[in-house]
């Protein structure tokens, strides 16, 4: 093991120490992870396949798809070799990608099979428009373009305010 997967492992085994979790380092894909507690306000974070998670389709009208190839990307794949993901993609409970599509195409570049994720409790198959909107809020600080911008305006603008605006 190298010195990163050493420093790593011991890390770990203090993490578990410090939050009363006997082996910290041993995480089931698709369970919680044992540091947090069910009477917890977090929401859990699970690790899921790659293979289970879908990007939205959204993201890519509403915001510039994710280019596999860009050197961005790339790095942050690197990155994710080093390191590791550092912040969990946030999924519905059907598994789709609310935020987190650079880290996915970066962690598919990286070769690793599965990712933290936090699960959202909403399904994009029930409710498309309240998943835009939280598509739309988990982006809020991202850099856009102008044409981004204005398409996220788009996606929050009541119609009906909108029309009485006009004929006022």
């Amino acid at each position: 093991m190298s010195n990163n997967g050493n420093e790593l492992a011991g890390a770990l085994e203090l993490f578990g120490e410090i939050m009363g979790v006997e082996d910290a380092a041993e995480q089931v894909p698709g369970e919680p992870c044992a540091a947090i507690s069910p009477e917890s306000d977090h929401v859990p974070i699970l690790d899921k396949r790659l293979g289970e998670i879908h990007p939205s389709p959204e993201n890519d009208r509403i915001y510039r798809p994710v280019d596999p190839t860009d050197s961005e990307i790339i790095a942050l794949a690197d990155s994710i070799t080093q390191y590791g993901i550092r912040e969990p993609l946030a999924i519905t409970l059907d598994d789709y990608i609310v935020s987190g599509h650079r880290r996915y195409a970066a962690a598919k570049l990286a070769g690793l099979e599965t990712v933290p994720c936090r699960v959202e409790p909403i399904r994009r198959t029930d409710d498309i428009d309240r998943f835009v909107l939280l598509l739309r809020e988990y982006n809020r600080q991202r850099d856009k373009s102008l044409a981004e911008k204005l398409r996220e305006e788009i996606i929050t603008t009541d119609p009906k305010e909108s029309y009485r605006c006009r004929t006022d």
